[in-house]
């Protein structure tokens, strides 16, 4: 059997550098914010045609300490193997036939999971997910995996008529945003958002070019997100990590297919105490399975060079 990871010292208080990392460059984050984004992909990379940018996200790949390609293995759903990998940083390979609903025995590898690395004592750790808890058994396995808190529906309010059946990618930037400003600890905040969820018919309407227009205008809010999470970590102006994902490609019947390539974008950017990033004394371009970007938090957390890169 595998041994427990080690866990995090525990950083040093608010507003002191918790260490320097290992190259003695910028201090250790001290708050880390991760938003797994409900299917966010590139547009031009599932249509095969020109669209629109993604501006939040080629923003914060210049800006990156590490980004790439997640090799996510499922396809238009199975958020749960893209969420138990980033979260427990075990790879599929090592789960067998687990591997398709890793949540049904991941009780069993509480310790692996990241709240516990960080370490539970030293590290307060947020689940949001504005849906209810109980889908997957969140709200047993979440607790026992170190989240102390577990910040789901309730708080937040319904959407609008109009704005779509679930909370927006922005609901879910604010409430992030505002945790992060109140944090008199280290803080490890993961969000799951829902904005983006399928099926995309608009109306009546359920014809291709429809589809794909309500993905397009949906992805652009969770790319809206993204820059303003980058933008409003920056303010903080003390040691912290960003990290955006997306869990799976979306599913849209003449457009977007299985057989084809399955891997969504992940951004890190990495901010010093003056809110600047912090580019890494490596290649910043590392193409990684969900469960590698799991070490890769810990690698830049611990100050050491992740696994693989050059």
């Amino acid at each position: 059997a595998s041994e427990d990871p080690p866990v995090l010292a525990a950083p040093e208080p608010r507003g002191v550098a918790p260490g320097k990392d290992g190259d003695g460059a910028a201090a250790l984050p001290e708050l880390v914010v991760m938003v797994q984004c409900e299917s966010f992909a590139d547009p031009v990379e599932l249509f095969g045609e020109p669209g629109p940018a993604l501006p939040g996200l080629a923003a914060a790949r210049a800006r990156a300490w590490q980004w790439g390609d997640l090799q996510v293995s499922g396809f238009g759903a199975y958020t749960m193997r893209t969420e138990f990998a980033a979260l427990f940083g075990r790879e599929e390979e090592a789960l067998g036939f687990r591997r398709y609903d890793p949540f049904l025995s991941a009780l069993g590898e509480a310790s692996y999971a990241l709240p516990h690395r960080l370490g539970t004592e030293a590290w307060e750790s947020q689940f949001v997910h504005p849906h209810d808890m109980r889908f997957y058994g969140r709200d047993r396995l979440l607790p026992a995996a170190g989240f102390a808190e577990l910040v789901g529906e309730t708080h937040f309010a319904p959407p609008a008529p109009g704005e779509g059946r679930y909370v927006g990618d922005a609901a879910i930037a604010s409430e992030l945003l505002a945790r992060a400003q109140r944090a008199q600890r280290p803080t490890l905040l993961y969000a799951v958002t829902i904005e983006n969820h399928g099926p995309w018919a608009a109306g009546k309407d359920s014809g291709v070019p429809a589809l794909v227009a309500n993905y397009r205008r949906l992805v652009g809010r969770g790319d809206a997100m993204l820059a303003r999470l980058d933008a409003g970590l920056a303010a903080l102006r003390r040691p912290a990590l960003l990290v955006f994902f997306g869990d799976h490609r979306p599913s849209i019947p003449g457009a977007c297919v299985p057989g084809g390539a399955r891997h969504t974008p992940y951004v890190m950017v990495r901010y010093n105490g003056a809110g600047e990033p912090v580019h890494a004394p490596f290649a910043a371009r590392h193409d990684r399975t969900p469960a590698a970007l799991h070490h890769a938090v810990l690698d830049t957390m611990l100050g050491r060079t992740p696994a693989g890169v050059a």
